[in-house]
């Protein structure tokens, strides 16, 4: 008996390492290599070309200190101006933001402005504008909507580095490639910013290799607007759930980098334990929501997804199995080898965050002892999400991220 216990935690050992190597290292590493061989070409059009429709949809609340500077940002893009209208929705906003947005005007760039009563969450706002961009133009491959919040700051050739790949009738979404602002050493910023950017290079491999960059960071992308499906109704994260909508009607994703948009990181532990909490719940949702698209993974999108996202947001639980395993082969065989692996998962999970908290009070700054330390709080934040989609998501409605 003891033969097929030990036997039973050596698989689960094996197969949960194997896991999170794959989705941290073994994945990236593969698509990497795939980009680098691959022959995808996509069309583009020029800024000379009859260029598509453009509606740009941006939910807002109380977002008076970035939301000038936001509306400046969309006055100034490039585009041809009777091919594009801004549907703003203020969700029942109690700062400044309805008075800034009724003060603003421009004259050389269309907006329309709707001010909600009652809160409805970032997705209700999202659907209600989707719904007034169609009086504009209706729903057509030559009628793009772009998305994006009021705490992204945009170039003034982001819109049309987004739209130009439209021409390509197979693309029905594409993603901007966002770059932070205001890192700190001092704080969690630097630890999110690489994040980040490892984030953008491997869905840029996505992109070249197969047509299939999973998900958009959600702060700015563009998608077809035939492509859209209304986000249900309690759903927390609407960007994913709109990518997978598309993947499922046979749309093709895409980053591109020259399409640069810019945010703000988050500097406070507390602040980005909450958002990646409320993430991971909205993951969890599209995750049951889209199962077909990723089970059994064995498409080429069923496999990029499953990798890329699901085995990452089960990260915790294949971190939980290691720890129990450990234990159990330690002490019940006596091994040396599970012993060291032991140690080195209490001093990984354990004695790191402490040193980092040493390291804090002195005001040294250890970048590794930093990045491990979030990827311990990245993975207590899924545990959370998980907790909360467990007792069932009730309401979408969000508190913004604090800005700075």
């Amino acid at each position: 008996m003891k033969d097929i216990i030990d036997s039973v935690f050596k698989i689960l050992l094996s197969l949960s390492v194997l896991a999170l190597l794959h989705t941290y290292l073994f994945y990236p590493i593969w698509t990497y290599f795939a980009a680098s061989i691959s022959k995808l070409k996509i069309k583009e059009f020029l800024y000379t070309d009859n260029l598509p429709y453009v509606s740009i949809v941006m939910p807002v609340h109380n977002e008076e200190k970035l939301l000038a500077e936001k509306l400046q940002s969309l006055a100034t893009l490039k585009y041809p101006i009777d091919r594009i209208m801004c549907f703003i929705g203020s969700d029942n906003s109690t700062d400044s933001t309805n008075e800034i947005l009724a003060s603003y005007s421009s004259e050389s760039f269309p907006f329309k402005i709707f001010y909600l009563p009652l809160r409805t969450g970032k997705p209700g706002v999202v659907n209600y504008l989707f719904k007034e961009s169609l009086n504009w133009k209706e729903k057509g491959s030559n009628h793009i909507t772009l998305f994006t919040d009021a705490s992204v700051m945009l170039n003034n050739d982001t819109l049309f580095n987004l739209i130009k790949y439209f021409k390509d009738s197979r693309i029905g979404m594409v993603d901007a490639c966002m770059l932070n602002k205001g890192v700190k050493k001092e704080n969690i910023s630097i630890s999110e910013s690489t994040y980040v950017s490892a984030e953008v290079k491997l869905k840029q491999w996505e992109s070249k290799a197969f047509l299939t960059m999973i998900g958009p960071f959600g702060g700015c992308f563009a998608l077809r607007s035939d492509y859209f499906e209304p986000i249900p109704g309690n759903f927390l994260v609407d960007d994913f759930f709109l990518c997978m909508s598309m993947f499922k009607k046979g749309g093709k994703a895409i980053n591109s980098l020259e399409a640069i948009s810019y945010e703000t990181v988050s500097q406070e532990i507390k602040e980005e334990f909450r958002r990646k909490a409320r993430i991971s719940a909205g993951n969890l949702q599209n995750l049951f929501y889209f199962k077909s698209l990723w089970f059994p993974p064995f498409s080429v999108l069923a496999f990029n997804i499953f990798s890329h996202k699901i085995l990452r947001w089960f990260g915790p639980m294949f971190i939980m199995i290691i720890g129990i395993s450990l234990l159990y082969l330690s002490f019940a065989n006596s091994s040396v080898i599970y012993s060291l692996g032991l140690l080195g998962f209490v001093s990984f999970f354990f004695f790191i965050p402490l040193l980092e908290l040493v390291f804090k009070s002195l005001h040294i700054q250890n970048m590794l002892t930093k990045n491990i330390n979030y990827f311990i709080l990245m993975n207590l934040a899924l545990c959370k999400g998980f907790i909360d989609y467990t007792k069932g998501i009730k309401t979408n409605v969000w508190r913004p991220t604090k800005r700075y």
